[in-house]
């Protein structure tokens, strides 16, 4: 007997579809969206803002700049950057933000 796995696979992915269609569908009216907004409290929400700081390494937002910046390389053919360089690019850009956000607001 002779099992075609590839004809179970589309079974599969077909099925998946129509579920993620079903889903989707209803989900992103912007009636849906009101609604669960509301319903959602925000200690619940799964976003949360967060504050960027450079010196603690256990907050990850290093490591993901890091990991974002070599993916922007990589698709633009630059050269990676360790992880140490992104720390201290990273740490003169806030400054730099600030800095310029006050002379704006001084004109």
């Amino acid at each position: 007997m002779i099992v075609d796995d590839n004809q179970d696979q589309e079974q599969d992915s077909t099925k998946i579809m129509e579920e993620f269609k079903s889903v989707t569908k209803s989900s992103f009216e912007p009636k849906a969206l009101e609604e669960s907004a509301k319903a959602t409290s925000p200690e619940k929400k799964l976003i949360h803002a967060q504050e960027f700081e450079k010196d603690n390494d256990q907050n990850f937002h290093i490591d993901f700049i890091h990991a974002m910046a070599n993916c922007r390389a990589l698709n633009y053919k630059l050269e990676p950057m360790d992880w140490l360089n992104v720390k201290i690019k990273a740490g003169k850009i806030v400054p730099a933000l600030a800095t310029t956000t006050a002379s704006i607001a001084g004109l």
